[in-house]
């Protein structure tokens, strides 16, 4: 297909890694009270991971599943690169709304949105790996097929 694929391991070994930085956050926000340097460091770790593994998606994964040979797997990556968009703007806007500053004065609201926006994206994680990554085996296998012309390039996410 041209440009390497993104192998699914790779991605898959990411997901795991938020998934794991998800319980870690949910530990955090279930204590009594902040502990910032503890919780500021898990944040860090996760923001860093998501945004590598979002640009990875944007970059490498969506624009060669939408050129795929098969209409029912370049309509999915279609819909996922759309749908992420608003995720990805939800988890910016989670972000700047709850800097470390504003988290311990205001604790219970900030320990709920955590758990609001980490249910989101850990559904979002779900439906990657059950509905969108069976396609980059599909797409690896079909290696020689003729692909599609090329859709356009779904707009980048901004965080």
């Amino acid at each position: 297909m041209g440009d390497a694929m993104l192998d699914r391991q790779c991605l898959s070994r990411e997901h795991d890694e938020l998934i794991a930085l998800t319980t870690a956050l949910v530990a955090q926000v279930t204590r009594a009270a902040p502990d910032l340097a503890g919780l500021s460091t898990v944040r860090w770790r996760f923001n860093r991971v998501l945004l590598m593994h979002l640009a990875k998606e944007d970059k490498l994964l969506y624009p060669q599943l939408t050129r795929s040979p098969s209409p029912t797997t370049a309509r999915l990556a279609e819909l996922f690169a759309a749908e992420v968009c608003g995720l990805a703007a939800d988890y910016a806007a989670y972000m700047q709304r709850w800097p470390v500053e504003r988290i311990e004065g205001e604790w219970p609201a900030f320990a709920k949105d955590t758990r609001r926006i980490l249910d989101a994206l850990g559904k979002r994680i779900a439906r990657e790996e059950n509905e969108l990554y069976p396609c980059i085996d599909a797409v690896s296998t079909a290696g020689t097929a003729p692909a599609r012309p090329s859709a356009p390039t779904p707009a980048p996410h901004r965080l």
